[in-house]
């Protein structure tokens, strides 16, 4: 694969950003999707962008539109190729012109409106890729595929079962691996049996469902585009464009996870936590990177500790945590209980100017339980966060719960003594 030329692997890639992240309110309050902290220190544009760069893949727009400030200053810091090549990270945001005055509609929409700088770009192929998925894998074995097979449109496409296939696109291929068909979150029972398959060596029937990973002749890519006004890739242009061209299906057989969701974001975290993880950060040849701090080591005093990731920079004095995600520059108190949650921690030290300390996010006997506390968030002496199993969903004034999990939104300040407790008939806040 390496000794393939530069110009085999000149793709230009396209990360779709995603609109308002509503299935991610309230993490997605004051940022796009894109930029939602993970993993104690990462954001989740980087885990795609950490794929692409593994894969050198170094010419990459990111099509955003929503709340986009925290991304770009998170790809800014981020992101910069050498002066000697000319690799680049763009962020394009939806812009009006003399003919458009739209924002972006959709998937299909947001590229269509960047045709113009597909146009110019060098390459006789265009990958494309979503920023809320959970996942490594070498785009070039897939760029391989693509061209071996001739193909006009390549889908990359993993295994599901029964329960996940009805959310999902789910792809039927012949013998060849050609695509013959794609129905999108398909819930009628009688045509989801007709897109089962059976694979080699697996038990049991499965659905091959897409990923949202798209590897385009750029040539077949802008004529369906351009031959019509379908807004969404998977639901429109997919389906569409196999009946026309020669579509084939990339099977991946890694793991891949959609963490667009409340229940799928916290369910990741929490399996972060894990002896062995689905998806482990500390593997040296498949880094996640991200936007170098420079903060000292985390500093644990006196604290009983299971299963938990803590963010550098971070202080934190007689607390006991379980299975939980403990993000950068958290500032905790003694006396605290944290279960099963997510600490995304804070930009900044608040220093107190009388004293000179560093001010407590989380001060004394806290309980936190199946919550997620976003970034800037100050919790009061004696507060009490749980979460429960069952999924309810709920807002308050402040606080969201969603599928059972107590979500907390950045920069919020919970007084001492209150209690939030998922399935209470309200917030109860004690004097």
């Amino acid at each position: 694969m390496h000794e393939k030329s530069a110009d085999h692997y000149r793709v230009l890639t396209i990360i779709l950003g995603g609109g308002r992240g509503s299935r991610l309110f309230p993490l997605t309050k004051t940022r796009c999707k894109a930029a939602v902290p993970m993993g104690g220190k990462y954001r989740l544009i980087d885990i795609v962008l950490s794929n692409c760069i593994h894969s050198h893949l170094h010419h990459i727009f990111i099509l955003a539109q929503y709340l986009g400030r925290s991304l770009q200053r998170h790809i800014i810091q981020s992101y910069r190729f050498d002066q000697f090549s000319d690799g680049f990270v763009e962020i394009l945001s939806a812009e009006q012109t003399l003919t458009d005055f739209l924002w972006y509609e959709g998937t299909a929409d947001a590229v269509r409106k960047n045709i113009s700088r597909i146009e110019h770009f060098q390459t006789e192929n265009v990958l494309i890729l979503s920023a809320d998925h959970l996942y490594r894998m070498d785009y070039r074995k897939m760029i391989d595929y693509h061209i071996e097979k001739g193909a006009d449109l390549t889908v990359a496409a993993t295994p599901v079962n029964d329960d996940e296939a009805p959310r999902m696109g789910i792809l039927q291929v012949d013998r060849n691996d050609k695509a013959l068909s794609m129905v999108e979150k398909p819930k009628d029972p009688g045509k989801l049996g007709t897109l089962r398959y059976r694979s080699e060596g697996q038990k049991g029937e499965k659905y091959l469902a897409s990923m949202g990973i798209y590897i385009f002749k750029k040539k077949f890519l802008l004529e369906a585009l351009k031959s019509g006004a379908a807004e969404d890739f998977g639901s429109q242009i997919i389906p569409e464009v196999i009946e026309k061209g020669n579509v084939f299906v990339y099977k991946f057989d890694g793991y891949w996870r959609d963490v667009g969701t409340m229940a799928s974001f916290f369910d990741a975290h929490i399996d972060f936590t894990s002896n062995l993880p689905h998806f482990d950060f500390y593997l040296e040849h498949a880094r996640v990177f991200t936007r170098p701090r420079f903060l000292p080591p985390a500093k644990l005093l006196d604290c009983k500790v299971s299963k938990c990731i803590i963010g550098e920079g971070s202080v934190i004095e007689g607390a006991e945590m379980i299975e939980s995600v403990i993000g950068i520059r958290s500032m905790i108190q003694g006396s605290t209980l944290i279960r099963r949650s997510i600490v995304m921690g804070n930009d900044y030290y608040e220093r107190l100017y009388d004293t000179g300390f560093i001010r407590p996010m989380i001060g004394k006997h806290v309980t936190i339980e199946r919550a997620i506390i976003d970034k800037n968030t100050v919790i009061g002496d004696g507060c009490e966060i749980r979460g429960t199993e069952v999924p309810m969903n709920e807002d308050g004034t402040e606080y969201y719960i969603r599928d059972g999990i107590v979500v907390i939104p950045s920069n919020t300040t919970i007084a001492p003594g209150t209690k939030i407790i998922a399935g209470a008939s309200k917030e109860i806040k004690v004097k």
